[in-house]
């Protein structure tokens, strides 16, 4: 049985806003970071909540709206150029970008590979 009432929800929510305003507000209480109130907790906890509750119950159907090639194409394009700005924000200078690079020249063929795949090319 796989579905859920807005009450599941709405209780989902509850118990993992007042988990994470709790894991927060213990984090803040014994390292505190200056100017992070009360309210940025709340306000923290919410959000995260928030996030948490829609990926668990309406991960699938909003993904269903998005599963066309040409998101593939446009985000293969996007970590493409970021892959090689790293490239050659590395060449250029010896640092260690050479691990992002790495990281978003594989996101990038993983994009490319989705995107080949979806459209039958």
């Amino acid at each position: 049985m796989d579905t859920s009432t807005k009450q599941d929800k709405l209780l989902f929510f509850g118990i993992t806003f007042g988990a994470l305003a709790a894991f927060t507000f213990i984090i803040n209480y014994v390292n505190p970071i200056i100017g992070f109130g009360l309210e940025y907790i709340f306000l923290l906890a919410i959000l995260m909540a928030g996030i948490i509750t829609i990926l668990k119950f309406d991960l699938g159907r909003i993904s269903e709206k998005y599963k066309n090639p040409s998101l593939y194409l446009i985000s293969g394009i996007i970590w493409s150029i970021l892959a090689i700005m790293k490239w050659l924000k590395y060449f250029n200078k010896d640092n260690f970008d050479w691990i992002i690079a790495s990281i978003f020249t594989v996101i990038a063929i993983i994009n490319w590979i989705g995107y080949f795949k979806k459209s039958n090319k």
